[in-house]
């Protein structure tokens, strides 16, 4: 992944709550300890403590586009997450619904995710299937719709 790339994945899941601040200073300061001349944008981004700064920072360096990468790599992270609980598979389903509709992810991803988060408060509520139902049904759509993030070496945010 570019630079650009990887900035707009740090940028859209600190805005969606799937990654924090630390994680992309931490990316920060690894391209800058790898290179003679990193960019500004990267200084930035280690030296500055508030998460608006920070987006800025990440904002630079996308220069405006969106990748399509993004919201499918965002999505790999849940594949990664604790869904044990009803509480952790709604918390879950809605970040995945975020992230489609932040990420301009296709009608049928956000579609997909919208009908289990509405499949999970039916199946809470007793009227209509079952959470192993709507947890199995949410790790299939996961691996339909997320892709995982290639990682230059030593750049992961695990």
């Amino acid at each position: 992944m570019t630079d650009a790339e990887l900035a707009d994945f740090f940028c859209k899941g600190i805005e969606t709550g799937l990654l924090t601040p630390e994680h992309a200073r931490q990316w920060a300061e690894a391209v800058i300890a790898k290179e003679d001349q990193p960019a500004s944008a990267f200084i930035d981004m280690a030296l500055n403590r508030t998460t608006p700064a920070l987006i800025c920072a990440l904002r630079e360096l996308t220069e405006g586009a969106g990748f399509p990468s993004t919201g499918p790599g965002l999505l790999a992270l849940l594949l990664e997450a604790d869904i044990a609980s009803t509480e952790d598979l709604a918390r879950c389903i809605q970040t995945a619904l975020r992230v489609c509709r932040h990420c301009a992810m296709s009608e049928d991803a956000c579609y997909a995710f919208d009908g289990l988060d509405d499949a999970l408060y039916l199946a809470r509520h007793d009227v209509y299937g079952s959470v192993p139902d709507c947890r199995d049904a949410f790790i299939e759509a996961l691996r339909q719709y997320a892709r995982p993030v290639i990682w230059p070496a030593q750049e992961s945010p695990h």
